[in-house]
């Protein structure tokens, strides 16, 4: 994981660190409308840290993020101390449950937080405390080279800034990726279907995709979709996307459809009781597989991996150290790990760790998309 950067001025108290600290991938979206094509790019700053280590309180007043190329600004945008707020307040409710782990891996922020600093909800930081704000995403008419994050700040009478810098980057893989299914399937995730997605706010998934099958009429499951084989998903082959090796071949994990899924009788404040605690028994143990599940890695070149989570168990076709090639079934699409309903998450990532790795973009080179738009699967609702 890229350590995170500490930046600050002398004439300021407040130290930001930045998630990441040297460099983030920028993913362009295409469209066509009226106008002809149109596209935008887009950037996730994982986290701004800003921690006041001196002895007296220090008010963060701002947050502004600037992008530019070699033409210049971009774009200017400003957070205010009620947006600043509304970032900082999850963070702060979720580390208060005992999670703080959990947001670690999520937004990479390991080792740029120390275990006994805590988290403030507002501006105003005491000694010692830290504002940490997420997932900071960013849009661009055109793609800018670098951004630079300023927060400004008063101490007492005394006004003061920090900042930092970082390169925005596209990702060429020189490995050419085939779709790893067979037939139609729903590809929820960042590659021509639109940025927006849960795994983008992840550091080491953030341009991870969910692949499901749909049936009849759009569904995603038959009968009451209590039981993962219930899933149009569920038992693909799922196949290998490049040339590649393994390294990696987990398989002991098992279905458990009530770990994620509430039991009968079990109220809703029972069954997140029970989730929390789960969360909080994992972390004291194999977090990664937790949340995988069974899993695939294939090594296709000096600092890039696929990921293939979720497989079914007993599944696994493959060995580590064997040599696949593309189109080769490598296991079948399954719902074990942190998975609700069948499907399977493919990414791309520069090392073999699924809680280091860093996610990398990617593009299939065989695949023909239709309704590329974000939207929604609806259906009127049984009342």
């Amino acid at each position: 994981m890229t350590p995170s950067a500490r930046h600050t001025h002398p004439d300021t108290p407040l130290v930001m660190r930045l998630i990441p600290a040297d460099y983030l991938y920028t993913f362009r979206g295409v469209w066509w409308d009226l106008l002809g094509e149109r596209q935008q790019f887009d950037a996730v700053i994982h986290a701004v840290i800003l921690q006041n280590p001196s002895s007296a309180t220090v008010t963060v007043s701002s947050v502004s993020i600037e992008g530019s190329d070699t033409a210049g600004l971009i774009q200017h945008t400003v957070f205010l101390p009620p947006d600043i707020e509304q970032q900082a307040a999850p963070v702060v409710a979720r580390d208060r449950l005992g999670l703080r782990p959990i947001l670690h891996l999520i937004l990479g922020t390991t080792g740029a937080v120390e275990p006994e600093t805590t988290l403030s909800a507002n501006t105003a930081l005491a000694p010692g405390q830290a504002l940490l704000l997420p997932n900071l995403y960013l849009t661009f008419p055109r793609r800018p080279d670098a951004l630079k994050v300023t927060a400004c700040c008063t101490a007492g009478q005394r006004e003061g800034r920090c900042e930092a810098h970082l390169t925005v980057r596209e990702y060429d893989s020189a490995v050419r990726y085939r779709f790893p299914l067979d037939g139609v399937w729903l590809m929820k995730g960042t590659p021509d279907s639109g940025p927006l997605d849960h795994h983008r706010f992840g550091w080491t998934n953030e341009f991870g995709i969910d692949l499901l099958q749909l049936g009849p009429g759009a569904a995603l499951h038959q009968h009451d979709g209590t039981q993962a084989s219930d899933y149009y998903s569920f038992g693909a082959p799922v196949l290998a996307a490049a040339d590649g090796r393994v390294v990696a071949a987990h398989h002991t994990e098992r279905q458990e459809w009530a770990r994620l899924n509430p039991r009968p009788g079990e109220t809703v404040e029972q069954f997140q009781q029970r989730q929390l605690a789960d969360v909080q028994q994992a972390l004291r143990g194999d977090i990664a597989h937790w949340a995988a599940g069974n899993v695939v890695i294939l090594q296709h070149a000096p600092a890039e991996y696929s990921a293939y989570l979720h497989l079914r168990e007993d599944s696994l076709r493959v060995v580590v150290g064997e040599d696949v090639r593309q189109g080769q079934p490598i296991a079948d699409v399954g719902n074990t790990g942190d998975s609700f309903g069948a499907h399977l998450h493919f990414q791309v990532m520069n090392r073999p760790d699924l809680l280091t790795g860093r996610s990398l973009p990617f593009v299939f080179t065989d695949t023909d998309v239709t309704l590329s738009e974000p939207g929604w699967l609806i259906q009127r609702a049984a009342r």
